[in-house]
């Protein structure tokens, strides 16, 4: 997965420059994690409440 968006962002930047990728993976992969934990928390609270 990460070697696929890395490819995308490689063809958006044009090759030019290679800091900005690097920045750009490390925000995405952040963005990601924390959209997973979020719905991981979200599912938990709608099980407690169906139990209740």
């Amino acid at each position: 997965e990460n070697e696929g968006r890395g490819r995308v962002v490689m063809n958006m930047y044009g090759n030019n420059n290679v800091l900005e990728q690097k920045q750009f993976q490390r925000q995405f992969r952040r963005r990601r994690r924390n959209t997973k934990r979020n719905m991981r928390r979200r599912r938990r609270r709608k099980r407690q409440k169906n139990k209740r």
